[in-house]
């Protein structure tokens, strides 16, 4: 396949940074990435889907969980390997999702400098660096940075093999493309129409070349994650309550507000009250008024920069409109798609399906700098004071951010993990919601119980008590790893298993019951528990205050004499 460089319209797509200049502040941009996202990378618990993410790194069958799952594999794939050299520790759990965020922001940096220039790139960097949302994304043992990353790589990939051919290029970017698409299902959307580009590179007598490649190599990507759809999705059972959360999120959020919603969390992060659903820190922090009005100002200058045809023709860059226009489709499309679907069927989740539109919004915004750079006389003095606003908010938020203390909607998992191993005698049955049982079941791990055949035992004191997680409702299934093969919650099946759990309790022996409010149907449960114990012989007793404060409530068989 012959070279295509030659091509006087389209600069080279991989230039090196002869500019020590350029490299020095690239370097720099990487660096503040990487402190911010591993910063306190550990200090926080562990909530429920990160949980959920180490119950899939590490539960056994693991091809028969990865098959109930409604994710692509990839993610889990990666992190069971990682964990195998890193351990267990939340930080480590979390760091290769605070590597994948590092490696978005160096990716993204060379990307834009091949898309649109030195400028660009830098601009666009610095400001994935600072993201409130990609942080909270690299700190988080979820695929989100993952994939914002590999679908940096596809596009970048995809310009390469357009501009200088060759097979090696080619099966690059179906290798990127299959990453992004084996890690989150959503990334379709901005891929998809990443072919867009195939039609509007310039004209020549290679075109049709470019376009059979391109679809050989797209044919190439998606035929495996086509396959795995396919049997994962359609061949594999899968609970049918995955979603409702996603459709109590969209019917609290005004559908006209979605994409404008979407446009400022994405760069200035979300807050208390903003967008419905659970943002860790986010969720309870207060931000300014008026910082987050100045914030809104300066993003809406960019856009108008960015968007605005002027001042392109200075910039020098070859079919700059084209360019831009495959951007703006990229950055817009994925909202679009996920609005108009979300309408008959609720998919919309501002602040995280969204994230996959975030590179090209990233190189927009970075565009719009550029060109105001590049304004005669006054340019180079209006971008400083549009970016030291933008800076100066995206950093308020990211200090706000580290200070605020998790909110995870109920007592910390450590010190219910902790009390549970102190105050919970050998031999008793612990019964916990779906929802808090699944990072109070790791905090145990890392307190020495390892849990087998629903019995938790440490080997190293030799405690061991009957521990299980109870489903709830529909909902509450997908959390429900010890019965794989369930789509469906049963209340008779449910009863079934209360019954078989207490028949394994020992006279002598109590249960305990967690009380809290949970998202949905574990106030009724526990009710359901109380006369399943109350038929088996069970009444309640006196709950020692550690666990007590931690709202739970014990039972113990009638005749027993509480300790």
């Amino acid at each position: 396949m012959a070279p295509e460089s030659a091509d006087p319209q389209c600069p080279p797509a991989d230039v090196p940074a002869r500019d020590w200049r350029f490299a020095l502040a690239a370097a720099a941009i990487v660096a503040v990435a990487a402190a911010v996202r591993f910063y306190r990378l550990g200090a926080y618990e562990l909530w429920m889907d990160e949980g959920v993410s180490f119950q899939m790194a590490t539960v056994d069958p693991f091809g028969a969980a990865l098959l109930r799952e409604n994710s692509p594999p990839v993610y889990y794939v990666l992190q069971r390997l990682w964990l195998l050299p890193f351990g267990e520790s939340v930080a480590a759990l979390r760091s290769l999702s605070a590597l994948a965020g590092t490696l978005f922001v160096a990716a993204l940096i060379r990307s834009g400098r091949t898309f649109l220039g030195p400028a660009v790139g830098l601009w666009s960097g610095a400001l994935a660096a600072l993201s409130p949302l990609h942080v909270y994304y690299s700190q988080e043992a979820r695929p989100y940075a993952l994939v914002s990353l590999a679908i940096v790589l596809s596009l970048h990939s995809l310009w390469v093999a357009l501009h200088a051919g060759g097979r090696i290029r080619w099966l690059a970017f179906s290798g990127f493309t299959l990453l992004a698409l084996a890690t989150h299902y959503f990334a379709i959307l901005v891929l998809a129409p990443a072919g867009l580009l195939v039609w509007l590179w310039p004209a020549d007598e290679r075109r049709a070349a470019r376009f059979r490649h391109y679809v050989a190599a797209s044919v190439l990507a998606a035929g495996p994650w086509l396959l795995w759809l396919l049997w994962s999705q359609f061949g594999s059972p899968h609970p049918r309550g995955a979603h409702e959360w996603i459709e109590r999120i969209w019917q609290h959020l005004p559908p006209v507000l979605a994409i404008p919603k979407s446009l400022e969390v994405l760069f200035l992060g979300s807050q208390a009250g903003l967008v419905p659903g659970f943002f860790k820190q986010f969720t309870a922090l207060e931000f300014p008024a008026w910082l987050r009005a100045a914030g809104l100002v300066a993003l809406a200058s960019l856009w108008l920069s960015a968007l605005a045809p002027w001042g392109e023709r200075r910039l020098e860059i070859p079919w700059v409109s084209r360019r831009k226009s495959w951007l703006c489709v990229l950055a817009f499309f994925p909202l679009l798609a996920l609005w108009l679907v979300s309408l008959l069927k609720p998919y919309y989740v501002v602040g995280r399906y969204d994230l996959v539109a975030l590179p090209a919004q990233l190189w927009l915004l970075g565009f719009g700098l550029s060109k105001l750079q590049g304004l005669p006389r006054f340019g180079t003095s209006l971008a400083a004071a549009v970016a030291v606003v933008v800076f100066g908010v995206l950093g308020c938020k990211l200090v706000s951010y580290y200070r605020e203390p998790l909110n995870p909607g109920g007592p910390p998992a450590p010190a219910t993990a902790a009390a549970i191993a102190s105050g919970v005698g050998t031999g008793d049955l612990v019964l916990l919601s779906p929802w808090r049982g699944i990072p109070v079941s790791y905090y145990l791990r890392q307190l020495g119980y390892r849990r087998r055949d629903q019995i938790c035992a440490n080997s190293d004191t030799g405690h061991a008590f009957l521990c299980a997680r109870v489903s709830a409702d529909d909902e509450s299934m997908v959390l429900d790893f010890d019965h794989l093969d369930r789509v469906a919650f049963s209340l008779e099946a449910t009863r079934s298993d209360l019954r078989a759990l207490a028949a394994r309790v020992e006279p002598g022996q109590h249960v305990w019951v967690e009380q809290r409010k949970a998202p949905t149907g574990w106030l009724s449960v526990t009710r359901m528990i109380a006369q399943e114990l109350e038929r088996e012989g069970f009444r309640p007793g006196k709950t020692p205050p550690a666990l007590d404060r931690l709202r739970f409530r014990r039972y113990e068989r009638a005749g027993n004499r509480a300790p």
